[in-house]
């Protein structure tokens, strides 16, 4: 099959229903991979110039506005190309995934862009990590610590209870990790009460 062909049935609503049959994330992802369709845009993957017209066509769709609140409509399209890119790509998945974790309104292609970032985080932060002849879950520990320090001085220079709490994302490979696009630091802390209000009054 031509290219355009493989794309325009990726596009299309029966393509779309067939991979959404699946319930959850492992039989959704491992039913796309199964797919015939898949399996012929993996095949067209191998031919040069390809994954850059796939890249351009994936980073086009996820730019399209969305009238909200209904589904994105390439949701399961963009999940398609960036699977395929994922294993055919990897110069290409990094840029591909952040432009597709902007896309509104997707379920399934913002979860693999997401998962794409967070390998590409992983890796980074390894790479750091032997540049500066640390442990990676040494280096995510100095990046805590120095979080929390951050929190601390903030708060007391601006007359809260240093007794702060930080949430961080955490994975199962290093709960210290630096907090990925996408995720927040939250940050609680009481007001400090002044020990003269009362003689004051």
């Amino acid at each position: 099959m031509k290219l355009e062909d493989v794309l325009r049935e990726i596009e299309g609503p029966k393509f779309a229903a067939e991979a959404n049959f699946a319930s959850g994330s492992k039989a959704f992802h491992g039913g796309l991979r199964n797919h015939r369709v898949f399996r012929g845009l993996v095949e067209l993957m191998k031919e040069p110039n390809v994954p850059q017209a796939v890249f351009r066509r994936m980073v086009e769709l996820a730019s399209r506005p969305v009238q909200l609140p209904f589904e994105n409509p390439y949701d399961t399209a963009l999940t398609t190309y960036l699977t395929a890119l994922d294993l055919n790509s990897p110069e290409l998945v990094e840029r591909g995934a952040e432009a597709v974790s902007k896309a509104p309104n997707c379920w399934w292609a913002r979860e693999m862009s997401l998962r794409v970032l967070e390998r590409a985080h992983q890796g980074q932060m390894a790479l750091h990590s032997s540049q500066l002849g640390m442990n990676p879950n040494t280096l995510g520990e100095t990046v805590h610590a120095l979080l929390e320090d951050a929190v601390a001085i903030t708060a007391s220079l601006q007359g809260y209870d240093v007794n702060a709490s930080i949430k961080l994302g955490a994975t199962n490979l290093n709960p210290y990790r630096v907090i990925p696009s996408g995720r927040r630091t939250v940050i609680r802390y009481r007001r400090r009460r002044h020990r003269n209000k009362a003689a004051a009054a």
